[in-house]
């Protein structure tokens, strides 16, 4: 009994602290669309901050419970690379069709397994960096590779596999990038405080 009542209470813990990756998604979206012109009203904009943390904090719940059933724990790093994929997968989706969503989903959950061997996360500032980090670079590549298109929303994402190898890729080279900083700058809040300086200030310069 005792051990039911924590796994829920894990799984419950889980599911918030993913809520705030889902505001990091819709800062790193914001903070690009406004760098790039976009203009999308205040309506819009608030209604992409809920999907994002509902999003977020719904798939958050489910990685949570399945870490916790699996592991008798909440593993950090299966949520910090798993909530990377469920990003990249609502971007993905385009029914009436789920073919792309399919080879993402799979590219995806082979990433993400090689992902966790690789990429360390211990505490809640790391779960926040990979977030950071990988949704700039997709940020980045879908306005270096789709244009610039400086109405509603400044950047029009490619579709079908195009979009599957967008988003497979940049997350990966996103993250290589804050691994290779790692090297340099070893204090996991530090390296992310001068990737947002860095991202700020490159937003204003834009």
């Amino acid at each position: 009994m005792a051990r039911a009542v924590a796994a829920r209470r894990a799984t419950a813990t889980g599911g918030l602290v993913c809520g705030l990756a889902g505001a990091v998604w819709w800062s790193v979206e914001a903070g690009a669309n406004w760098a790039l012109g976009g203009v999308a009203p205040a309506g819009v904009v608030a209604a992409i901050l809920c999907l994002d943390l509902a999003v977020a904090g719904v798939g958050g719940l489910v990685l949570a419970a399945g870490t916790t059933l699996a592991r008798g724990q909440v593993d950090l790093r299966v949520l910090a690379l798993g909530l990377v994929v469920i990003d990249g997968l609502i971007r993905v989706v385009e029914p009436p069709g789920f073919g792309a969503e399919a080879v993402f989903l799979a590219l995806g959950l082979i990433g993400g397994a090689l992902g966790v061997r690789l990429v360390a996360v211990d505490d809640l500032t790391d779960l926040v960096r990979v977030s950071f980090v990988a949704t700039l670079a997709v940020a980045l590549a879908t306005a270096a590779f789709s244009g610039v298109d400086r109405h509603m929303f400044a950047r029009a994402e490619p579709g079908g596999l195009p979009l599957v190898a967008l988003l497979v890729l940049t997350p990966a080279v996103g993250l290589g990038v804050d691994a290779a900083l790692g090297a340099v700058v070893r204090p996991s809040r530090v390296r992310l405080g001068v990737e947002v300086a860095a991202a700020a200030a490159a937003a204003l310069v834009l």
